[in-house]
């Protein structure tokens, strides 16, 4: 069973982290960004989230744009992911883990009674 934790245990921290978020903030750090000024009629506002829960949520803490600019220099200018990318990628972890748990669990040899 240890390897199976060992091999997700990406996953495990990274969707810990967020899970700080959703417990304080409930939206695990989703925000509405759009593309331009709010005003702009040609303005798409999309739900977004941090690549990193890291980033502080007070947007005038003197920290908030350091920690975005080095996870942009860490993604390829990217800070942020649509809330259909996140998402499925809560949702492919967890698939993934339970069912390499349960093959895991399916191959361990039970004491017989």
């Amino acid at each position: 069973m240890d390897a199976v934790f060992q091999k997700h245990n990406p996953y495990i921290q990274r969707i810990s982290a967020y899970r700080d978020e959703w417990v304080h903030r409930v939206s695990g750090g989703a925000r509405t960004y759009s593309d331009r000024a709010p005003d702009d009629p040609a303005a798409v506002p999309r739900i977004l989230v941090p690549l990193n829960p890291s980033i502080p949520q007070d947007v005038t803490s003197p920290d908030y744009l350091r920690v975005i600019e080095k996870i942009r220099s860490e993604n390829n200018g990217e800070w942020l992911m649509p809330i259909q990318e996140f998402a499925d990628w809560v949702a492919d972890g967890a698939r993934d883990l339970m069912l390499d748990y349960l093959d895991a669990l399916l191959k361990t040899k039970l004491p017989t009674v």
